[in-house]
């Protein structure tokens, strides 16, 4: 299992960001089998980041950790409670 998360933009030039946001759900689709899954955290502006949650610039605040943590906790928790039922 493998988990992708898009990523969050910058206070400045997010041209580049904005492309490789694009290009992970088709990448995730080519890539994804029943071997190997692969799941999208969007902590991206399409998941409601702004660069109003960024501390620096660059590093998400209290509050860009909170949504990364909304995006990104359940996919996290449902893994691990997949494994513990395996084992």
């Amino acid at each position: 299992m493998l988990q992708v998360d898009k990523v969050i933009p910058l206070n400045f030039n997010n041209a580049p960001i904005d492309a490789v946001n694009a290009a992970i759900p088709a990448w995730a689709e080519k890539m994804n089998s029943a071997e190997s899954p692969i799941m999208i955290a969007d902590c991206s502006t399409d998941a409601g980041y702004t660069t109003a949650m960024n501390r620096d610039g660059v590093h998400p605040n209290a509050q860009g950790d909170a949504l990364m943590a909304k995006q990104i906790g359940p996919i996290l928790i449902g893994l691990i409670n997949k494994d513990l039922t395996m084992n």
